[in-house]
């Protein structure tokens, strides 16, 4: 049986996680370490979604147990100041044979994103007269 559980370890302001080389996390006695990682640059050289102008205000890092293979993984949430959640999204969809590279991924808000889907991204865009 799989089971995951996830914890809140910190929050991080733009300055904070710009500055972050690694962070030592005490964790039920146990020591993790958290570098930023693929995701963390994308968010700070893009900070608000792509589509509709929301801005990060700030970060949650999450630790991610996953018990069936006793590993961890570390999720790194943007949020607006009105906790809406941002990700990654592949700006030319991949399902429209977009690549899987960090020049097609933008950040993008929950919303935006789900309402994206796998449109034609300049369509998408004139949405919102951008």
């Amino acid at each position: 049986m799989k089971v995951e559980q996830k914890f809140l370890v910190t929050t991080f302001s733009f300055e904070e996680l710009s500055n972050l080389e690694t962070l030592q996390i005490e964790f039920d006695k146990k020591l993790y370490y958290y570098t930023k990682g693929f995701n963390a640059p994308i968010f700070l050289e893009s900070p608000k979604c792509r589509y509709c102008g929301l801005e990060i205000k700030y970060f949650e890092l999450w630790i991610d147990f996953r018990t069936i293979l006793s590993k961890y993984r570390f999720d790194l949430v943007p949020r607006s100041s009105g906790n809406q959640k941002f990700n990654i999204d592949h700006y030319i969809p991949l399902s429209k044979n977009g690549p899987d590279l960090k020049s097609n991924m933008v950040t993008s808000c929950y919303s935006c994103n789900k309402r994206k889907g796998a449109k034609n991204p300049e369509k998408f865009l004139k949405e919102f007269n951008r």
